[in-house]
């Protein structure tokens, strides 16, 4: 039939096509490949998209099951482990213990002596903080008490706590002895399990960095929203239900035991977050809401899917660190010519001051929280650090490469004096570098004791130099000496038998023993 009429006619043209009057079968075919050819094309294309909303909706939605299932499973082993409540140390029979723990400085007559050997020794030069922070604890404590007895009172019995000064002057040291001694009391079982920095499980340590707007984790791109302003009120509240559901998970499992939250550098995150925080926990109640399961999406975070919970911080101590009001410690001690002069209620109006300015565009009171400022370093303390460096260091290795390892006065002053540590003064316009070695009481060290432990460090260098001279000869039975040769400007080392050495090293005369080797500061 086709062979005798021919094929038939190829249907009309689209009304899409009106210069085309009639076409032949070709031309049909390739308008309709072409057709399904754009269509693909579209549909390849719109499928990124697509699949891109779908796995992420899917993503969410197995995270947020997951994270279910997780939280139940660590609701139930919580449960069912024993916590280590937390506590004061008790003061009973102290009253007899004050010729134990008689020391030089102030801490004996100011500070709870049940508190001292938490913090004497380890936190030098700073005895205006630890009896701020000895007489935040006791009041603490005492407030404590008082709710215990009268329950129908609505109060919060947390404590806040804000340390300010400059780097490297003790603010985390005093963070963890008190975290250590609110655990102190601990079997040895609860003890050895620490979490991160060497704190113990019951501390809950967060970075304000980690918390900062411009951390990759925190970032939402612009064409996400239909502002830059959104963009920023968005990232700035997950940053905030982050911060809250980190802390409110730690404090709920530990049931209401006790617990301890420190937040290191909090001018690093957004001021909202912070001042929100405050908010709660300076409350009548100090309620804390927080997502059960924090979403990674932060559309659906503000959704009424994710379940919110309340935790009561009850109980639990609060360590902010900042370096905000430094300038003004610096300020006050060159009106008084020294550190141990400054007026400590003075200060604390200051710095009091100088936080509330620093958040003055929220207007936040900050009445419920005790400021305890730390002093800038001094020569002579970072003295005092190396030689606890020292001791440190002579324990680890006692009676393996040596009986005892210790450091001359003449070397540790030589060692920390300037130019070998940076030293600064203070003037209203800044840092000025100082680099005479005088004992001017103005004189600081602008990075406090990681001045020693910093990339080219004294400590660093020493261990070096005692892995060259002295543990490729070990002598479990001598004493090691640190000497300073001040005619040569060179650190040495000396071995000399136990029965010579006194208790007190300043009545030693090391001088006849022999050296064995030195090196240039």
């Amino acid at each position: 039939l086709v062979q005798s009429y021919g094929p038939p006619a190829p249907p009309p043209p689209p009304t899409d096509h009106p210069t085309i009057s009639s076409w032949t079968w070709s031309d049909f075919i390739m308008h309709h490949v072409a057709t399904l050819v754009s269509c693909a094309i579209s549909i390849s294309s719109a499928m990124g998209y697509v699949g891109q909303w779908c796995c992420t909706g899917l993503r969410e939605d197995v995270l947020q099951a997951l994270g279910s299932i997780h939280y139940q499973y660590t609701e139930f082993v919580d449960s069912r482990r024993y916590i280590c409540p937390m506590q004061l140390p008790s003061t009973d029979n102290d009253d007899n213990s004050n010729d134990a723990l008689e020391t030089s400085s102030s801490l004996t007559t100011n500070t709870n002596n049940a508190y001292l050997p938490f913090f004497e020794n380890v936190l030098v030069g700073q005895d205006i903080a630890v009896t701020a922070v000895s007489e935040a604890l006791d009041a603490w404590d005492m407030n404590k008490k008082i709710l215990t007895e009268n329950p129908s009172l609505k109060a919060s019995s947390s404590l806040l706590l804000l340390f300010s000064g400059m780097e490297g002057v003790g603010k985390m040291e005093m963070a963890k002895q008190i975290s250590n001694m609110m655990f102190s009391h601990c079997s040895s079982d609860q003890q050895s399990r620490l979490g991160p920095d060497g704190f113990n499980e019951g501390v809950l340590m967060l970075d304000g960095v980690d918390f900062a707007e411009n951390t990759r984790e925190h970032k939402v791109e612009a064409q996400d929203m239909s502002t830059t302003t959104a963009t920023t009120a968005l990232r700035t509240l997950y940053i905030q239900e982050n911060l809250f559901h980190q802390i409110g998970s730690h404090i709920r499992r530990q049931q209401g035991h006790g617990a301890i939250v420190v937040i290191h550098g909090i001018e690093h995150m957004p001021k909202t977050a912070f001042v929100q925080l405050y908010r709660h926990l300076s409350s009548l109640r100090s309620v804390l809401p927080y997502y059960k399961n924090l979403s990674h999406d932060y559309e659906r975070l503000l959704s009424s899917s994710h379940e919110k919970l309340e935790v009561v911080c009850d109980n639990v101590i609060f360590i902010f660190t900042t370096q905000v009001g430094v300038k003004t410690y610096l300020r006050t001690m060159e009106k008084y010519g020294t550190i141990h002069g400054v007026s400590k209620n003075e200060l604390d109006v200051a710095l009091r001051d100088d936080v509330e300015n620093f958040f003055q565009d929220l207007k936040l009171s900050m009445s419920s929280l005790s400021i305890i400022p730390f002093a800038p370093l001094l020569p002579s303390d970072l003295e005092k650090i190396f030689r606890i460096k020292v001791d440190l260091l002579s324990a680890e290795y006692s009676g393996k490469y040596w009986y005892r390892l210790v450091a001359t006065e003449q070397a540790s002053a030589a060692i920390v004096e300037a130019p070998y540590v940076d030293y600064y003064t203070f003037q209203d316009a800044g840092y000025i570098s100082y680099f005479s070695s005088s004992t001017s009481p103005t004189v600081f060290s602008e990075v406090g004791a990681k001045q020693l432990d910093n990339d080219k460090s004294i400590m660093i260098r020493l261990k070096s130099q005692i892995k060259r001279w002295l543990l490729l000869m070990p002598n479990p039975d001598m004493i090691a000496v640190l000497d300073y040769d001040a005619e040569n400007d060179m650190a040495l080392f000396r071995w000399c038998p136990h029965p010579m050495i006194k208790t007190d090293d300043n009545d030693n005369d090391y001088s006849s023993c022999p050296e064995i080797g030195r090196y240039s500061l």
